[in-house]
């Protein structure tokens, strides 16, 4: 199962993962583009034109579309992400053919209809509501506004209520244009597929491009932030969810393995430190986790968690002396083991699912310039030592922590959090 990969031309490349043992593929049609490659008054603009991708041609309409779809025993998907975007299909490897046509044809005959464009604005309206009602995917958002200050990666991948409202169908026509025609498009199939009979396929269709240059950098964010808290009272919700975290490295930086060795003990999984002090000993909170969030060229760990307001500032607490604990005596060789082998488990099941290989090789090629086997990254595990990733714990620095907090809370009531007051930033409007 050995990753292929064919360069059809400066713009497009084939990555493939051949797995004959089953009956079905996955194939991705991902550009190197998304929400941070937007600006104030385009945010939003990706997503809701990976919405319209689904709403029709100039001569089959979305219906048809999802019927001829479905008759080929296929699911057909978009996504928008902060980095990458594309259109996802997965299905029954014997139609490959009509399926991979399918796609080119809508891709060169898609429709720029108003009243469409209309219908998809109130859709995406409704899910930016969801989203602003979600309360972890609400405080993530505010954490993210002071973590990259004026910077598209604080951007919401759906926009605003404001920018999406605004969007004409010129709009969509030319970001469908710049992004699917004039970025970095990554081809990535996984499953029941021979790659040559693929790229000799592509090849033949001479797929256009241009003289640009297509590993143009997006704007890299601020490396130094202030350490600031953002709160917001929510009197709607029962429980008080914060988030809270630093700038670590980015998705390119070897010393990732590592990291996710830490973090697994920390945070990260049941039998981690904390998970095991604040859940299973003291019955403090019912929902704690810690995760790396790395992109190109940053990268954010951070902490999550759920609490009444009364044991709040008891379970912070307990979290920041486990840290501290952490950076003081370091770990123990039983951990160390635990959380490695751990990590192979997860890449192991994830490489029995097409979906999950299909994606990450799109994700690495795309991002990092060359794409990474599973088996190279179980190898790069194995190759960790408990030396090297007790060194790495200080890079976990807890007095540069910044979070964001919501829930039924008042000024008064965040008590002693360790940050100056004209630090500490009250959030209004949940826009």
């Amino acid at each position: 199962m050995a990753i292929q990969v064919t360069h059809i031309n400066p713009r497009v490349t084939l990555v493939t993962e051949e797995m004959n043992f089953l009956k079905s593929s996955v194939i991705g049609f991902i550009v190197d583009s998304g929400s941070r490659y937007e600006n104030r008054k385009t945010q939003g603009l990706t997503h809701l034109t990976e919405h319209m991708f689904f709403k029709g041609t100039k001569d089959k309409s979305a219906k048809e579309i999802a019927v001829m779809v479905e008759s080929l025993g296929a699911t057909m998907d978009g996504f928008t992400s902060k980095e990458i975007s594309g259109f996802i299909l997965h299905f029954l490897s014997e139609n490959f053919e009509k399926v991979f046509d399918l796609f080119f044809y809508i891709m060169h005959n898609m429709q720029y209809d108003k009243k469409e464009l209309e219908n998809e604005k109130n859709v995406v309206l409704q899910e930016i509501t969801e989203s602003n009602e979600n309360p972890q995917e609400h405080a993530y958002a505010l954490f993210s506004e002071i973590m990259f200050p004026d910077h598209p990666l604080s951007f919401a991948i759906a926009g605003t209520p404001i920018t999406v409202k605004s969007f004409t169908t010129d709009d969509i026509k030319n970001c469908h244009y710049s992004n699917w025609m004039n970025r970095r498009l990554c081809i990535s199939i996984a499953g029941n597929i021979n790659h040559e009979y693929v790229a000799d396929k592509l090849m033949k269709m001479n797929l256009k491009y241009s003289d640009i240059d297509y590993n143009a950098k997006p704007t890299p964010p601020q490396q130094n932030i202030d350490r600031k808290i953002i709160f917001q009272s929510r009197p709607d919700l029962q429980q008080v969810h914060t988030i809270a975290g630093f700038i670590t490295v980015p998705l390119s930086d070897e010393r990732r393995y590592a990291l996710t060795i830490l973090n697994n003990i920390i945070g990260g999984t049941p039998s981690s430190r904390a998970n095991q002090r604040l859940r299973e000993k003291e019955g403090l909170l019912h929902t704690m986790f810690t995760f790396l969030d790395l992109y190109s060229d940053i990268g954010l760990w951070c902490v999550y968690h759920t609490s009444d307001i009364k044991n709040r500032e008891h379970s912070l607490n307990i979290a920041m002396d486990e840290l501290s604990k952490l950076k003081k005596f370091g770990i123990t060789k039983e951990e160390f083991e635990r959380s490695v082998n751990f990590s192979k488990g997860m890449l192991a099941l994830s490489a029995e699912d097409p979906m999950s290989r299909m994606t990450r090789n799109a994700n690495k090629f795309l991002l990092l310039g060359h794409t990474i086997s599973i088996e190279e990254s179980i190898s790069a595990f194995n190759s960790l030592s408990y030396d090297y990733v007790n060194s790495l714990i200080d890079m976990f620095k807890l007095e540069k922590y910044s979070g964001a907090i919501i829930g039924p809370i008042k000024m008064e009531d965040l008590g002693r959090i360790g940050v100056a007051p004209h630090k500490i930033i009250e959030k209004t409007s949940r826009i």
